[in-house]
């Protein structure tokens, strides 16, 4: 079996939010909430969920590989017992 063809990584990240900081690289510009006495506030500073996820990066990595190579008789049993334990893991 050749890896190249029957195995692929990917990884995807998502910034959901990133509260405003002056100055840095990549500045963001920040959400500001219009309070009912005419201040501006962040909004990070006003959630609680916001804060919670504010500048959390989540990143998901995926593994793919045929189930159907998994499943057959043919090939490496040892290697296809590894994989399915971190499958099952």
């Amino acid at each position: 079996m050749d890896p190249e063809y029957y195995l692929v990584v990917d990884s995807s990240s998502d910034l959901p939010y990133d509260f405003y900081r002056p100055g840095e690289e990549e500045e963001r510009l920040p959400i500001h909430l219009l309070m009912k006495n005419g201040d501006l506030r962040e909004l990070s500073r006003e959630s609680e969920i916001v804060d919670a996820i504010s500048g959390k990066r989540r990143t998901d990595h995926k593994l793919y590989y045929p189930a159907d190579f998994l499943e057959s008789d043919s090939g490496c049993q040892e290697s296809k017992a590894k994989i399915r334990a971190l499958l099952e893991s």
